[in-house]
Parts: C-alpha cells; structure tokens; sequence
C-alpha cells in the first residue's frame, strides 16, 4: 500500500479504521469516531456463502440476466454480480458474498465497527434505522474496495460511499417516504443518477443515470417460503449494462451490493423486518369502544329460558340472566 500515513478502512474487518503510518499498519484503531488499540493485524477472512454454482446461475437465469457476456472477473468488471445474504435466524452482522454469473465468488460485503450493545440491542429490538451502519465491500484478498457507510436515520435515509483509501466517492440519497421508493446518486453537488423502485415491496430496481437511461437494475430472487420467513437470506441479482464512469461505477456497485442495509422504507413486510427474524412482544387488545361495549351487554342481556319458581310458586316463569359485566359487584364498609 504506497498511501501517505493517514486513518483507512481497517483492512482486518474488525473496525471502521486503521492507522498506516506510511509504510505499515499500526495498532491504533477507530470506530464511531472513538480511537482504541488492537494490536491483532490479522485479516478477518471475507464471509462465505455456502451456495453452489448451479444455484447461482439459476438465480441469475431467474432474473433473466443470462447472455450478458464475459466480464474482468472483479467486482467493478464484472455485468452481472449475484449477491446472497448469509443465512441466520437472527441479524447481527450484515454480511453478503459476492458471485459473477457462473458462481464463483468475487468478494463479500461485511458489517464493521458494531459494539457489543449494538450487537445485543439488534437482537432484542426493532430499532435498526436509528442505528448508524458501516459496510466493508472487499475481494476475495480481504482487500478493501468500497467503504459504504448508513448514518442513523427517522424518515429518510442517506448512504454515504467512499474507496478504499476512505475518500468520499458520493452519496446515495432517499428522495421520499410513501410510494415506490426512488433515491438520487449524487457526487460532486450534481445528481449523477438514481435508484428506482418498480414496485411497493421494494424488490425490484432500476438503476438510471442523470439523462434516465436505465443502466443497472437490481432483481430480488425468491428463495422459498421457510427461508424468507424464517431466516434472514435475501438474493439479488444485479445486471450492469454496459461499462460506466466513475463515480457513477463505484455509486452503483456500492448501492447494488447494500441495497439489504437496514432501512424500513424499502422493506417489505412480508415477514420479519426486511424478512428478519425478530422476537416481539404480543399487542395489547384495544378496548372496544363505548357504543359497541353498550350493544355487546344489551345483547348479553336478552333473556335465556329456564325454568325457576316466583314468588306465586308457577313454575315455567322465565328470568334475564343478567351478564357478569353488568353485576354489582359486592362491596365491603368498614366497621
């Protein structure tokens, strides 16, 4: 790495930066703007997927993104990437492998700089859009090639898109909230493109640069009703049409390959949030409101028939049975 000492994109996976000092990585380390040491400089290996080849290159006929043509065999090279979500229960690292369309693996996108009460409160709440996310996009070396970053968010959120070296390429920003969903790529003050949603779930995109031009598009493939719903696997399959510029390049790969970060404006609500597997508590029932009370105890006041003895001794005699929700209830006085 021939880059002046300055903070990076920590190349081991565990942080958000590293120091380099010019001529080696060192052991002072940052995340979410506060610095620790870690002196452990070995590399955490890219996530795997464990999906076979066949099943890749069915995903991507799914998608009818077959005949694309040959590519240069990297993430930014390659027309068509093939990006599975690891398959867990419960989300607490995003992390994703990256395929070209014959099934081998390219690189992966990993979550860094995550605490353990981030970790904890992932697990137990719902609160992921008001949650800061960091995202790794690296080769198969552990290399990093795109740092993609998800500030916490209420309404609309904003994904912010760095290199390698940590220089801000552009953003990817929400433009609103109901509807399909639509974001513009913005770099350098311009709109440089946008990502479109073709549909209210959220499952399909496409991919258009600043003239409209669909350049990209992104399709979900559906990958069976228990791991959807049970598990957090999500498959998309993303078709580049045709080589682009940078930052345009790096703004697309970077929004195609995060498109699963947590954000509840583009997740359907099929199953669990965005299809992860979250443990809620039951609602309460609402109360009903005071007409329909009135006429479910009129109802229950209606007379049932059954025989009982009157004062006159006549049996046959019928008596409204009176609900318990209408009983006086006994009271005690004080002595």
């Amino acid at each position: 790495m021939s880059q002046p000492a300055d903070w990076y994109p920590d190349p081991t996976g565990r942080h958000e930066h590293r120091y380099w000092d010019g001529s080696t990585w060192t052991e002072h380390v940052a995340s979410h703007g506060r610095q620790s040491v870690d002196p452990d400089l070995s590399a955490r290996p890219p996530p795997t997927v464990d999906r076979p080849a066949g099943k890749v290159v069915r995903d991507v006929a799914k998608a009818g993104a077959t005949g694309a043509g040959a590519g240069g065999g990297t993430v930014f090279t390659e027309p068509v990437l093939v990006v599975n979500q690891k398959a867990k229960l419960i989300e607490v690292n995003n992390e994703y492998a990256i395929y070209d369309a014959n099934g081998a693996q390219l690189g992966a996108v990993r979550q860094v700089g995550q605490s353990a009460l981030k970790k904890a409160a992932r697990v137990l709440t719902s609160y992921d859009q008001f949650m800061t996310h960091k995202l790794q996009v690296v080769d198969m070396g552990g290399n990093v090639l795109l740092a993609v970053t998800r500030p916490a968010k209420i309404m609309k959120s904003k994904v912010l898109v760095s290199d390698g070296a940590g220089r801000e390429l552009g953003q990817v920003v929400q433009q609103n909230v109901f509807g399909k969903i639509r974001f513009s790529l913005e770099a350098g003050g311009a709109t440089v493109g946008s990502i479109n949603a073709e549909n209210w779930r959220a499952w399909n995109f496409s991919i258009r640069d600043h003239t409209d031009a669909e350049v990209a598009r992104i399709t979900k493939t559906w990958e069976g009703l228990a791991k959807t719903m049970f598990t957090t696997a999500d498959n998309y399959v993303v078709q580049i049409h045709r080589p682009l510029e940078e930052p345009l390049r790096s703004l697309v790969v970077a929004s195609a390959l995060s498109v699963d970060t947590p954000d509840p404006s583009t997740q359907p609500r099929t199953g669990p949030s965005w299809r992860r597997a979250r443990i809620t508590p039951m609602p309460r029932a609402r109360s009903r409101a005071p007409r329909d009370r009135a006429r479910s105890l009129a109802r229950g006041c209606q007379a049932k028939s059954r025989p009982t003895h009157g004062r006159s001794g006549t049996v046959g005699a019928t008596r409204a049975v009176m609900p318990m929700a209408m009983r006086p209830q006994a009271t005690v006085s004080a002595s």
